[in-house]
């Protein structure tokens, strides 16, 4: 776990590259935050606001605990608890995390499903002993996965099935929403937060260049201010077999890793959209992505080979 941190920290600054464009007020830098196997990066400006800070790590933490699949905790059960025994008592604040993960799959169309934790683990072990299970392996996963539910009873959750549940693509963005909500309480509307690699939200005029994948160079620069952003891409969590690329991107339709993309962006106000909906279009079609993307009023940059296969229109920069 302590090398995958150190990695993401790294991830930082060669995904996503940030300057700022205001030439006055001070900037303080706030310690890393070490939460969802990252290190989170955030920077006030013109005051230090180290109280707000400091309720914000906390959050990011306590989310951190909760939401996590390969470990239990003393203070709050976890993902882990409730993979493990079933039925438990849970935080109020992973309730809401719960609802919201069968929200977004209905409004994903199932490309992302909370129960995708079995076969999530099923390829990250197979891509580790290059080990590839068969179509009749996969598809008794995803009949599990799809034949899985949750039934919520105030703070009392059970998983009804036998899949596990996995909330790695939609922590990040809920832990960065509920960040913008208690800052915008607070009347502090000067900051950007990182989120460890792939997602970031800014209330704070800067350049953003996304980093091209398998590449050197940038995919996109732009402004960035009052907006979010998240990218997927499986650049740094992969390994070619059999001269296909496995990776830790899974749809959540077929149970395999797809490479119809190299990398895909989100923007939008919305961080959990961003965050959540960064892989669920990463497995989509490119027709069905752009559809998508439409009916949700966010925009995409997809990107393949070294260039941009799409670009929603609005988005001003240099590629």
């Amino acid at each position: 776990m302590k090398k995958i941190r150190i990695f993401n920290i790294f991830l930082i600054l060669i995904i996503f590259i940030l300057t700022s464009c205001k030439l006055s007020g001070s900037a303080y830098e706030k310690d890393p935050i070490l939460a969802f196997d990252s290190y989170i990066q955030i920077v006030f400006y013109n005051e230090d606001h180290n109280e707000e800070y400091n309720v914000i790590k906390n959050k990011f933490l306590e989310l951190d605990r909760d939401s996590t699949c390969y470990s239990s905790n003393s203070t709050n059960t976890s993902i882990y608890d409730l993979n493990k025994d079933r039925t438990k008592v849970v935080s109020d604040e992973l309730i809401k995390l719960l609802v919201k993960s069968k929200e977004l799959k209905e409004e994903t169309n199932g490309y992302f499903n909370p129960f995708i934790g079995r076969i999530t683990d099923l390829w990250k072990n197979a891509i580790k002993e290059e080990n590839i299970p068969s179509d009749d392996v996969i598809r008794n996963e995803l009949d599990i996965m799809n034949n899985t539910e949750l039934e919520i009873e105030g703070n009392s959750v059970s998983i009804v099935g036998e899949g596990n549940i996995d909330l790695g693509a939609i922590v990040k963005g809920y832990a960065l929403d509920w960040a913008k909500e208690y800052l915008k309480e607070s009347n502090i509307t000067d900051y950007y937060i990182n989120s460890g690699s792939s997602s970031i939200y800014s209330k704070h005029d800067i350049n953003l260049s996304i980093r091209k994948p398998y590449n050197s160079g940038y995919i996109k620069q732009f402004k960035l201010n009052n907006l979010g952003v998240s990218t997927s891409s499986p650049e740094f969590q992969y390994k070619n077999i059999n001269n296909y690329r496995y990776h830790h991107l899974i749809s959540g339709i077929t149970g395999y890793p797809v490479n119809i993309y190299d990398s895909v962006s989100v923007i939008s106000e919305n961080n959990l959209y961003n965050d959540c909906f960064s892989t669920a279009i990463f497995s989509m079609e490119l027709d069905d992505a752009i559809k998508f993307s439409n009916n949700k009023n966010i925009k995409i940059i997809l990107f393949k080979d070294n260039n941009i296969l799409y670009e929603s229109s609005g988005i001003s920069g240099e590629n």
